[in-house]
């Protein structure tokens, strides 16, 4: 997807009213609306986040890696080319 198609979709999104318990995501070119995560997910997420974080301490490989349970990316993300 070059910049142009990622403007687009975005705006796009921007301009869809999607309910508050839902996002618009541009997933591999193409927008999908989901609903937000459930607070078992959330959860989850949270205990692995600290199992893996338990697991890769101290180690000099791991130095300066960081463990989110998100994957949100915005514009100032977007690769140039």
């Amino acid at each position: 997807m070059n910049r142009e198609e990622f403007d687009r979709l975005t705006a796009i999104a921007d301009s869809v009213r999607a309910p508050s318990n839902y996002k618009i995501e541009i997933s591999d070119g193409t927008l999908v609306m989901t609903t937000g995560p459930s607070g078992i997910h959330e959860f989850i997420v949270r205990r692995l986040r600290a199992r893996i974080e338990q697991g890769i301490a101290g180690r000099a490989q791991w130095s300066g890696m960081a463990v989110h349970g998100g994957m949100d990316v915005t514009t100032a993300d977007f690769p140039t080319y």
